[in-house]
């Protein structure tokens, strides 16, 4: 349990504290407001105790705010991933599972069959949406990155020349046999934010039964297919 006489880190000012363990690391917590819910799910595997308490001050609504603090004791080092949610009331929660996957990989089951993997590893942000069932992809987001692998198959692709090419923020988007892809205007910056030399940029991407592509609203250009992997060749000014 917390120290009250510890003044280093204001836990004096804590009130009602309850305290749980998460053997296994997976909690979640919930706050609802009259008009909304927000939720919280822990999904790394480590042992974590869990404390809630009344926090300093109050709300707009009078009450004391309610403080979680969740803490790992014993270990050089520690990694929390949580999982958050908002929603109305009269909404079901979208969140029917989530799990870590990887360092950096959590996968996120959703209502209606959805199925969403986020990637925060080192190497940027990246998100892969697909159907559930069949795995059939809706669409993929990149920002600060390269590439993004999921499952074993690589999904998107950038380079310039026979090097990875980072770009700021892109997007692909399935909408029937079309693959809609979107570089944006930032994308001429690097994670470090020194501009890049202007020049050829290819682009990979995994684009099953895709019959069209479009490039920041217009028909792309240069556009290649091998297999289920479709490549498309722009210039970045």
């Amino acid at each position: 349990m917390l120290d009250p006489g510890d003044a280093d880190f204001g836990f004096r000012h804590l009130k009602a504290v309850a305290q749980g363990q998460a053997a296994d690391g997976a909690w979640e917590a919930h706050w609802t407001a009259p008009a909304s819910v927000l939720s919280l799910r822990a999904v790394e595997p480590s042992a974590t105790t869990v404390l809630h308490a009344s926090g300093p001050g109050v709300a707009t609504t009078g009450e004391r705010i309610p403080f979680l603090l969740a803490r790992r004791v014993g270990v050089r080092s520690a990694r929390f991933t949580t999982l958050i949610e908002t929603r109305s009331r009269s909404e079901e929660s979208a969140v029917t599972g989530v799990r870590r996957v990887a360092d950096g990989h959590v996968r996120v089951d959703l209502a209606g069959d959805r199925r969403d993997d986020l990637l925060v590893d080192g190497e940027g942000y990246a998100l892969v949406r697909r159907q559930g069932s069949s795995s059939a992809p809706v669409s993929v987001d990149l920002l600060h990155r390269s590439a993004v692998t999921v499952d074993g198959r690589e999904w998107i692709k950038i380079t310039d020349g026979a090097k990875p090419k980072v770009l700021e923020n892109v997007s692909a988007v399935y909408d029937g046999g079309g693959l809609r892809l979107s570089v944006h205007r930032t994308a001429d910056r690097t994670r470090a934010g020194a501009a890049t030399a202007p020049g050829p940029v290819t682009m990979s991407v995994y684009a099953p039964g895709i019959t069209s592509v479009h490039l920041n609203g217009k028909p792309a250009d240069s556009v290649s297919r091998r297999g289920d992997v479709i490549t498309v060749t722009f210039t970045i000014a």
